[in-house]
């Protein structure tokens, strides 16, 4: 589909062998921006699974108190569960990423602010989480949910107060008080007020319901300013004024929080609103750079992201991206695995001699640390690849072939996708099956009664059988040249013959075009359907004959070639078969 392809990963390196062979794609590596400070200490290796995860959790309350951001890797969300249980009897505060719909909601805020100083985050898997991990916190989140809070505050707070401004509709509640106050005076004292005294009435209220709004007004800025207090009066003003704005008070808490997360990608805002918002934006930004600054110089002298691997993964790749989350552009980090006997990669792959080594060498709860005992597990992780490589290499071998008559089909429907009218198809398909028919016969597969039979059949009409009766005769001696051109013309005669009966119904004859080529369409669809479910059994069914000294994807090419001949000819007898005795009704 492209003439070039390429792409960039962090951890393609390890790769590199299936990328050339099955992608025909070269690896290579870009020096990193600035040197990697980046300490990967060996693996502390375990008896038993019981003691590494107390181990987890203890190393966690040693590092915490220090300042140093802890991010911990699990394999599956029950064992992250089960760590923030044990890191709940330490005390220790932490934030918990897996796929509990809870926890997904912020997964964005909760990777990028997992460099705060003395925060833990215990996240399942971190592969394409998206988010860069920034020492001393992500200074845009912290901005945006900031100022995400105030200005759902004040909206909620003035959208309250222009309802019940807007509820208090002055000029009908003095009427109605007057009134109320004029029956009442009368019934009671038979006294009538003036017309001048009902004004002056009526205008007294009018001026205290203007006062009691000014009063409210009044400690709704007063709220804003001491919320705002350490901000900038600019940042305040600006506040004010887009609390005032009517089509901002319009806006749900969705809206407000989408066009935080918008404000970048937007050149020149265009509605008043936007401008203000970009405005408080910029300002919480210079506020909050000064206080991010110190916070990512305390976490860098704590020394900076602290990664830890519960277990090693089948695949290095993981690994290295879960390491690589730490001591980006030259910052530093810290990165450890702890590893139990239990580990799946170890139980399967870590050979008997590391086992019985490590059962007979420590203690219960005492690790072993080793370069060695780390280079055996990453010997272990390329056994685990190299056998997955090549389930990928054998199954890309397979599709290989599946392949090319996937391009085949495409190709065809294409091509009659294309064209106005597949007539000339339509005698490809007849000079085909005349051709495949006579080659039976010279076989001698097949005799001419059933060609005959056939071709009456699938022509929908009658065969002049004193000339198949006169071949019968004399079966040695049969023109095939003459009973060529004598089917051709018969399959020729049938077609003109459909030809002039729907010519006859106004615009039948557009209407079959349409029709036939539905039908050979409808016939490739339900060919290639039927193909790809016998070549799902073939592929199992073929591995049998290695036992045989065969080679199975060599079988299997030969089975799929012949079913997918077999598939053509039946697409061409369906195809024929339903256009020559198709009629109009």
């Amino acid at each position: 589909m492209y003439p070039k392809l390429s792409g960039m990963t962090g951890t393609g390196k390890t790769s590199q062998v299936e990328f050339d062979k099955i992608y025909k794609l070269k690896v290579e590596t870009i020096p990193t921006n600035k040197p990697i400070q980046r300490k990967d200490l060996p693996d502390l290796v375990y008896k038993e699974q019981f003691s590494k995860w107390n181990a987890i959790a203890k190393f966690c309350n040693n590092v915490s108190p220090t300042g140093q951001p802890i991010l911990i890797g699990t394999t599956t969300v029950e064992k992250s569960e089960m760590l923030a249980q044990l890191l709940n009897e330490y005390q220790l505060s932490y934030q918990i990423l897996n796929a509990k719909p809870e926890n997904v909601r912020r997964e964005s805020e909760i990777i990028a602010q997992a460099g705060q100083t003395k925060s833990i985050t215990v996240a399942t898997n971190m592969a394409g989480r998206g988010t860069d991990i920034i020492l001393g916190g992500n200074v845009s989140f912290l901005i945006q949910k900031e100022l995400y809070n105030i200005l759902v505050f004040a909206k909620s707070e003035f959208t309250r107060f222009q309802l019940k401004k807007n509820s208090e509709n002055t000029i009908k509640q003095v009427n109605r008080l007057t009134r109320y106050t004029k029956i009442l005076t009368q019934t009671k004292f038979e006294y009538k007020f003036s017309t001048n005294n009902i004004e002056v009435f009526k205008q007294m209220k009018i001026r205290l319901i203007h006062q009691n709004n000014q009063l409210r007004y009044n400690k709704l800025v007063e709220m804003l300013k001491t919320i705002t207090k350490s901000y900038s009066q600019e940042f305040f003003s600006v506040l004010v004024i887009l609390v005032k704005n009517e089509k901002f008070l319009k806006l749900s808490d969705i809206n407000v929080l989408r066009i935080l997360q918008e404000n970048d990608r937007i050149a020149i805002p265009t509605v008043s609103y936007q401008c203000a918002i970009r405005f408080l934006l910029n300002d919480l930004k210079l506020y909050f750079q000064k206080q991010h600054y110190q916070e990512s110089q305390i976490v860098k002298n704590s020394g900076g992201l602290c990664v830890i691997g519960t277990e090693r993964n089948e695949s290095r790749r993981v690994d290295d991206q879960l390491r690589g989350r730490c001591g980006r552009q030259g910052d530093p980090g810290l990165s450890r695995f702890f590893v139990s006997l239990d580990d799946n990669l170890l139980r399967l792959f870590g050979g008997d001699k590391i086992q019985n080594f490590i059962r007979n060498s420590i203690s219960d709860d005492s690790p072993i640390e080793s370069s060695i005992l780390s280079k055996s597990l990453t010997n272990a992780q390329q056994k685990v690849e190299e056998r997955a490589y090549q389930q990928r290499k054998n199954l890309f071998e397979y599709d290989a072939i599946l392949n090319r008559q996937r391009n085949i089909i495409y190709f065809e429907r294409q091509a009659l996708l294309n064209k106005e009218s597949i007539e000339s198809d339509i005698f490809g398909y007849g000079e085909q099956l005349t051709c495949k028919f006579l080659t039976n016969l010279e076989n001698k597969t097949i005799n001419l009664f059933e060609i005959s039979k056939f071709f009456e059949t699938i022509l929908h009409r009658k065969l002049d059988l004193k000339l198949f009766d006169q071949f019968e005769q004399d079966s040695n001696n049969i023109d095939m040249t003459q009973l060529k051109v004598y089917l051709f013309q018969e399959f020729w005669l049938s077609y003109e013959t459909q030809l002039d009966i729907f010519s006859i119904y106004g615009n039948g004859l557009d209407q079959f075009r349409i029709f036939e080529k539905k039908v050979a369409l409808s016939g490739y669809t339900t060919m290639w359907k039927d193909h790809l479910e016998k070549t799902n059994l073939l592929k199992d069914a073929v591995q049998w004959r290695s036992y045989g000294q065969k080679n199975p994807l060599t079988e299997y090419n030969k089975e799929v070639s012949k079913s997918f001949q077999t598939q053509e000819e039946t697409f061409i007898y369906f195809t024929i078969y339903i256009i020559f005795n198709i009629s109009m009704g």
